[in-house]
């Protein structure tokens, strides 16, 4: 876990909300705007590149629903690995 106090404020400032992530679901979630948010960058490229083509954002909207708080957890995960390197 993080030591020092800056990484932690570092931490803080820096981690991910599910709850945002949900709130972006919601409202841009056949754009994935949620992964985006998470720091993904392919996937969400993709996604909307097959609602582009295909016509099946649902599927990958329904999909997500369940996959968020890991998404965001993974985030925050590295995020704290990434901080614990740099000391």
């Amino acid at each position: 876990m993080i030591n020092n106090a800056r990484a932690m404020m570092v931490f803080e400032a820096r981690k991910k909300s599910t709850g945002l992530a949900y709130v972006m679901w919601f409202f841009l979630g056949v754009v994935s705007a949620h992964r985006f948010y998470a720091g993904q960058i392919l996937l969400p490229v993709l996604q909307i590149l097959t609602v582009l083509c295909f016509g099946i954002g649902l599927i990958w909207v329904l999909i997500d629903i369940f996959l968020i708080p890991n998404i965001i957890r993974n985030y925050n995960l590295s995020l704290i690995t990434d901080l614990e390197r740099a000391q």
